[in-house]
Parts: structure tokens; sequence; C-alpha cells
């Protein structure tokens, strides 16, 4: 656990946070499509330990978020979360678990099935109407904000950056991830879902993951000689 009690504070509420949003999804466990949901799981899994280090930051990024809103988009509340909880501990898991990385997993899940709840609940807002390219252009929407507002929690109350700065490097590092994400999910949605489309979405989120880890080693290894030369 972090030092501050204020950090311990943070993760303890979005810990519980986390938590509510998997109570309230139990409490309607509705699978609907259970194939799709079968399908969506597998391939969010798989996604999710193709992941890349963000420069600068002690975080990662998987390629498993397209997976996730066509989830909060076309499944119901549980199998979303259910979906977005195992992508993200098996993203989280390491050969070495130690305490902190717990915390860290704790952390991690908890801040994604607060975000893709909030995606969920715009998505399937009633007086929200539309074609399903625009439901997941929203939820993604949603759940870029939560995602990057929460992570910029808890960097701020583990360093000495201050909020807004905190949240404008995070949201540079990663909104053409999202941006990226949200258009592949849409395309999938504009299709529909088969076999065949599926397969195609693994490629192009294959070479997504394969450009993103090349452009941030790239990035890392300029920031390294500033980092040395602040050292000093």
């Amino acid at each position: 656990m972090p030092e501050s009690w204020s950090a311990r504070l943070y993760i303890t509420l979005i810990a519980l946070a986390g938590t509510g949003t998997l109570a309230v999804g139990i409490a309607h466990p509705v699978f609907g499509n259970p194939a799709r949901f079968a399908a969506l799981l597998a391939v969010a899994v798989i996604t999710s330990r193709l992941k890349v280090k963000l420069p600068g930051m002690k975080a990662n990024m998987s390629v498993s978020l397209p997976f996730l809103l066509l989830a909060s988009a076309q499944l119901r509340l549980l199998p979303t979360l259910v979906i977005a909880l195992a992508a993200t501990i098996a993203q989280s898991v390491t050969q070495q678990m130690s305490s902190a990385k717990l915390v860290q997993m704790l952390f991690n899940v908890s801040t994604v099935l607060v975000a893709i709840t909030c995606a969920f609940g715009i998505q399937h807002r009633a007086g929200i109407v539309g074609h399903g390219v625009v439901r997941v252009l929203l939820g993604a929407a949603a759940y870029l904000l939560i995602n990057t507002a929460l992570i910029s929690g808890i960097v701020c109350l583990t360093s000495a950056q201050r909020i807004g700065q905190t949240w404008t490097g995070i949201f540079a590092l990663t909104y053409l991830y999202f941006a990226l994400s949200a258009g592949i999910a849409a395309v999938v949605v504009g299709f529909g879902i088969q076999w065949s489309v599926m397969m195609l979405t693994l490629i192009v989120v294959y070479g997504a993951y394969r450009s993103f880890q090349l452009y941030f080693v790239t990035m890392s290894a300029s920031l390294a000689p500033q980092t040395a030369s602040a050292g000093d």
C-alpha cells in the first residue's frame, strides 16, 4: 500500500466503487447471448496480455479495450463486468506478485469496472437512441474520461504532480489508443459481430499493439537522457 493516508483512502474508495458495480451486476444476472459473451471473453483475455509500458509511468496499457467496448454496447451489465474483470486481471498478473502488485491490481480492476459501468450506463440510457455505432462512441468517450481521471487521481496522490498536468500527460499518451479502440469497435458493430470480422479485428489490434510498442520504446529512450540529466 502507498505510504500516504490520502492515497490509501483513495484506493479504498475506488475499490469499494468497483465492488459496488459488481454487486449491481450480480443483482441482475442476465447474460443474454452466451456465444457472444464467450467469444468476447476469450479475445479480451488474449489481447489483455498484449501490453506496452507507458513512458515515464509505472503503468502499462493493453489492447483489449475494443472488446470491452463491444461487450458494454452489446451485452448486459454482468457479462460486461465479467469480461472487464477477467481481462484486467490477466493484464495485471506477473510472475512475481508482491503485496504492492496486488494492491495495484485491485486498483486497476476497480478502475476498469467503474469506467466500463459508466460507459454501459451511457450506452444503455433510456433517452439515448440511435445506431449501435453511436452507442459505442459515446461509451468510449465516457470510458476515456472516467479511466484517465481515476488514474490521474492516484498518480497525483503518490507524486508531486498537479491533477491538471497529470491528466493532460496521461490523455496525451493514450487518446490515440482510445480513439483507435472506439473506431475498431464501431466498425465491428457496423458490420455485425461475425467470426470473420472478429479474426480481422484481432489482426488489426495486433498491428496496433506492435505500433504502440515501437512508439513507446522510442519515446522512453528519448526520455531516458532527460531523466538522467535531472538526476545529476
